[in-house]
């Protein structure tokens, strides 16, 4: 019979981490938050600053009550789209709990955060199920691994960590949650999805199950894929290519008509779920400002093989270990999960990327490493039971743990410079944490106005408009806003009254814009004299309101 430390060392334990990571993921939002200023509205800014905001301004859309999301960062036509429909669900939410939507956002990365963890625990559980050191060592190193790195000295003799990183990489611990809502609910789709295929893989090879059953578990797999393929259809792919490698390979293992069968009806019961979700968000994505979006980001070429088994780190000596432990018993879900692990790797040294017109560095996924966790347990526990051989005595447990335990310490030193990193980066750690309040007020007073029309703001107010009170601007995002910089050299010469009241009434008709808003800690606006058909509509101490008058 258990102990009672038994039977609550490992929930303790699991808890623990997942709470702390968690945590960790929003470290520099809370410190942030202690920090705010007197007289600001905190809005908790949790990954890059602009990308942040875009986002925003789909929850604020949500709250408003639209169903689909528009790009307020342009004036030019850009087609509403269901694409980021995550963010339009968390506005609803903001709506029905009357508070705002960073808050929201922030709550909801946290627990997106929390969720993705307890699934990889619980991958580790359908991995291991009566194996405790192993399920518990494949969750913490799938949770905890991080880029190998070197230490290293500065000319002034201080000792640093320098690790081996690329674009995007998902090696850096906290970088596999990150701090996007959407990209977090992704992956816990796409893993959701990969164990949903493994149970249906295993139930299919052991010819368990009626037809109703294994339709039943397919469409379970299906609804799960229909969802992910409304937010990222490249996950589909991917995912697609390693069911269908895995499915090949169980026939090769396991030949029979009766497998083929269910393995065929089974792909169709999926492929009805995915179709529709995944048309519909490709066709989105094939807009020109979206393929242009795409083609500037499959500018980032791949990394080098060398820099990324570095990236990867401690794994990449344990895998040629484990790899063959972990296959022995030929389990379905563990070789579709060593398969889906493998999958965007290959592609990512490949032309397919390029000619599918879509980024190289989007191609891998971060819960794949619940597998590579898995396989460098099993790395650790083979050490183990050779010394247990060779020396006759039960050291296999010990040796998993020692080393275990040895490969964990190497890992929190980059953890911590990770945390550590995040609370002074420019892009996290802005500024624009704090809204003045004044400027919020001038900001709120703004959300009652009508939106049929457009804003002109300067001097990063235009960046924060569209988050907060749903209007669109005229420029406001470095790659959200076509032709910016000549968007934002327009924009200055308007403010400092470098048009022609003729050119500048034409400048604002042609776009649409009916609002201007000028900073008041900018000084006099040179526009008032310049611009007679502006009326101030809103003054307050941070900023001033203008409407075109018609």
């Amino acid at each position: 019979m258990k102990t009672r430390l038994q039977r609550t060392f490992e929930p303790a334990l699991i808890s623990s981490v997942i709470i702390g990571l968690a945590l960790a993921n929003i470290w520099h939002v809370i410190t942030a938050k202690l920090s705010q200023p007197p007289g600001t509205v905190f809005v908790g800014i949790t990954h890059y600053y602009e990308d942040y905001f875009y986002y925003l301004s789909q929850l604020t859309q949500g709250a408003l009550g639209a169903w689909l999301t528009s790009n307020l960062y342009t004036t030019e036509p850009v087609p509403a789209t269901l694409l980021w429909w995550p963010n339009l669900v968390l506005g609803k939410a903001a709506a029905l709990t009357g508070l705002p939507p960073w808050t929201v956002y922030d709550a909801a990365v946290f627990t997106a955060s929390v969720a993705s963890l307890a699934l990889l625990y619980f991958g580790a559980r359908m991995l291991y199920p009566d194996r405790r050191a192993l399920r518990i060592g494949t969750f913490l190193m799938a949770t905890l691994t991080t880029c190998y790195y070197l230490i290293q000295r500065k000319p002034d003799g201080t000792l640093f960590l320098n690790p081996y990183q690329y674009f995007y990489n998902y090696t850096e611990s906290l970088n596999r949650l990150g701090g996007v809502f959407h990209l977090i609910l992704q992956n816990i789709l796409s893993l959701g999805f990969i164990l949903a295929a493994g149970s249906l893989l295993t139930r299919l090879t052991a010819a368990k199950g009626t037809r109703d059953t294994v339709l039943k578990k397919a469409a379970q797999t299906g609804l799960t894929a229909a969802v992910l393929a409304g937010i990222n259809p490249l996950y589909i792919f991917v995912n697609g290519v390693s069911l269908g490698l895995t499915g090949f390979v169980q026939m090769l293992i396991r030949p029979s008509r009766r497998l083929f069968t269910r393995l065929i009806l089974s792909t169709v019961v999926i492929g009805v779920f995915v179709a529709l979700p995944a048309l519909i968000t490709v066709e989105a994505f094939n807009h020109p400002f979206y393929r242009y979006f795409r083609w500037w980001e499959n500018q980032i070429i791949p990394t080098n093989i060398i820099i990324f088994l570095h990236s990867v780190g401690l794994p990449v000596l344990l895998i040629p270990l484990g790899i063959i432990p972990f296959l022995w018993n030929r389990s379905p879900l563990r070789i579709l999960g060593i398969i889906w692990t493998l999958v965007p790797v290959i592609l990512y040294f490949t032309p397919v990327p390029r000619l599918l017109e879509v980024p190289y560095f989007r191609l891998h996924q971060p819960p794949s490493y619940l597998f590579i966790g898995a396989v460098s347990a099993e790395g650790i526990y083979l050490v183990g039971r050779i010394l247990t051989k060779l020396t006759r005595r039960q050291l296999t447990l010990p040796v998993f743990t020692i080393l275990l335990l040895t490969y964990l310490a190497f890992q929190f030193p980059w953890i911590r410079q990770e945390v550590a990193a995040r609370r002074t980066n420019y892009a996290l750690a802005s500024w624009l944490n704090y809204i003045p309040e004044d400027i919020y007020s001038g900001l709120m007073e703004l959300k009652r106005y009508p939106r049929d029309r457009a804003v002109l703001a300067f001097n990063i107010v235009e960046l924060v408009v569209p988050a907060v009170t749903g209007h669109t601007v005229y420029q406001g995002h470095h790659t959200l806003t076509p032709d910016y910089a000549g968007k934002i050299a327009i924009a200055t010469k308007f403010f400092n009254a470098g048009m022609s009241p003729a050119e500048a009434q034409n400048f604002l008709t042609g776009n649409n814009i009916g609002y201007v808003l000028w900073r008041v800690r900018d000084g006099t606006p040179p526009i008032i004299e310049s611009y007679p058909f502006l009326t101030k509509r809103f003054e307050n101490s941070g900023i001033i309101i203008y409407i075109l008058s018609t």
